[in-house]
């Protein structure tokens, strides 16, 4: 049964061996194939899947919008839309905001940790409640 149509020369591997291709697991691709993200391109009589060429290139696109961001259901979505050039760049541009918000974040906490070493080298007594409160708390 074929779920899409593709050209009889194309190559079809089996999920195992499309999984070892593109460095995922069996497991990711049946859960992309139910999340409708990933559909392999032909199911043979026992149901086992078959990917093509044009699956490899879906597969990354779906890993390269997960990679920014987007959930599958929003990857799903996206990519069933006629999207665009400046819908991509949208969305770079949210991923670098909120890797900006993470690293600062991450700094601040460097920040903390670093002045709560030199507090600690400075006493003589471990106090947990000011050490959560003044230096690891959010």
């Amino acid at each position: 049964m074929f779920l899409k149509e593709i050209d009889m020369n194309d190559k079809k591997l089996s999920i195992g061996e499309f999984a070892k291709l593109t460095g995922t697991t069996v497991r990711t691709l049946q859960y992309y194939d139910s999340m409708d993200v990933l559909k392999p391109s032909y199911l043979d009589s026992n149901n086992h899947r078959f990917y093509t060429e044009k699956d490899e290139t879906r597969y990354y696109q779906v890993v390269a919008l997960k990679k920014l961001g987007m959930s599958l259901n929003q990857i799903n979505e996206f990519i069933k839309s006629d999207y665009s050039d400046e819908d991509v760049n949208i969305i770079i541009s949210r991923s670098i905001k909120q890797t900006n918000l993470e690293i600062s974040k991450l700094e601040k906490t460097i920040k903390n940790l670093n002045e709560l070493k030199t507090k600690l080298a400075d006493t003589q007594e471990l106090d947990w409640k000011m050490m959560y409160k003044k230096y690891l708390k959010d």
